[in-house]
């Protein structure tokens, strides 16, 4: 099935925005690969809020990209697509902060929905290339835990 990004895009994308959309795509064709080669070896990231559960450590590249496969392996991307509508977006020097919504069907066929705020710093790397450094990613509280509970699946890293 096809794979969407779509909203707030512009005609020329930056540099960096190119880097945040390269990202965005890859995960909804849920390829994994292309989703790791966007991001620094050193690359952090923060899951927010804690209300959920969620502590206030940063997560590794490695520790990132598991959550990832965990969630969208989750995902049906056989029979349904996964699309993502990016509403509001900024771009500050190396900050690129993004206001996105998602949709998906799991395996077993419940609706996945979320609501998500990233911010990411991307820079250039001594090869030459931008890529992301760091990122925080703001979750919908209650689709996250909503999906997960319905999904009968434990987050990893909690």
């Amino acid at each position: 099935m096809s794979t969407v990004i779509s909203g707030n895009i512009p005609e020329t994308p930056s540099p960096r925005f190119q880097v945040v959309l390269a990202w965005l795509e890859s995960l909804t064709k849920k390829d994994f690969n292309a989703v790791g080669s966007v991001m620094s070896e050193s690359y952090t990231h923060k899951l927010m809020p804690r209300s959920i559960g969620i502590d206030d450590r940063l997560l590794t590249k490695e520790q990132t990209l598991a959550v990832i496969q965990f969630i969208f392996g989750s995902l049906d991307s056989e029979n349904h697509s996964i699309t993502g509508i990016i509403h509001e977006r900024l771009e500050v020097d190396d900050t690129v902060l993004v206001h996105l919504t998602s949709d998906g069907t799991s395996l077993t066929g419940n609706p996945y929905r979320g609501d998500f705020i990233f911010w990411f710093e991307v820079k250039e790397e001594k090869d030459g290339k931008l890529r992301l450094v760091s990122g925080k990613e703001f979750l919908d509280s209650k689709g996250a835990t909503g999906y997960l509970e319905t999904e009968k699946l434990a987050f990893p890293l909690l």
